[in-house]
């Protein structure tokens, strides 16, 4: 009696185990169900009403932009800076990424800061300062994610801490241009 009872228990303790190896191992397919048509109807004199307001134009991929440029220390001179191109008349430029590579005299140590413009004039700049990082002896560089915004013509200033030998820089930005209301 003993015996056939644990080979009862053992075909259902068996049972069990194959019913739940076939539920998990069997997958159900989740099937969408489609819920009723909506069909708005509105006469002209009492519209859909629509609030804020969508415009392609500000879409980044429609008006994006970049430049780089390469700045040269001469001996003797501690900065170099320059200006990107102007932005255009009735644009406002988003810089969403800085980069500057300096190449100095071993020794030397490079700081860098983009300037921007949201005044009326290109001496009513405000300067950012970018994070420089060394690679290598006398090779820094920022790469940075950053929000700036450019009415005028943005800038960048390198400077180093030595006016020993000759250095060169590079500089790019990159973002888009949306129109100003």
């Amino acid at each position: 009696m003993k015996r056939i009872s644990l080979y009862v228990l053992a075909i259902v303790v068996s049972s069990v185990v194959l019913s739940l190896v076939a539920t998990h191992s069997q997958g159900v397919a989740a099937q969408s169900q489609q819920g009723p048509s909506v069909t708005v109807v509105n006469t002209s004199d009492k519209p859909v009403p629509v609030t804020g307001t969508v415009r392609d134009a500000d879409n980044p991929a429609r008006l994006t932009y970049q430049e780089s440029m390469t700045l040269s220390f001469n001996v003797g001179s501690f900065a170099v800076g320059d200006f990107f191109s102007e932005v255009p008349e009735g644009k406002l430029l988003v810089i969403e990424h800085v980069s500057v590579d300096a190449m100095l005299p071993v020794g030397q140590i490079a700081t860098a800061v983009m300037v921007t413009h949201l005044g009326p004039s290109i001496t009513q700049g405000v300067g950012h300062h970018l994070l420089m990082h060394a690679q290598a002896p006398g090779d820094f560089v920022a790469s940075q994610l950053v929000r700036f915004y450019e009415k005028l013509q943005p800038g960048i200033n390198v400077n180093r801490t030595s006016g020993s030998g000759t250095g060169t820089a590079i500089a790019a930005i990159s973002g888009y241009l949306i129109d100003i209301p």
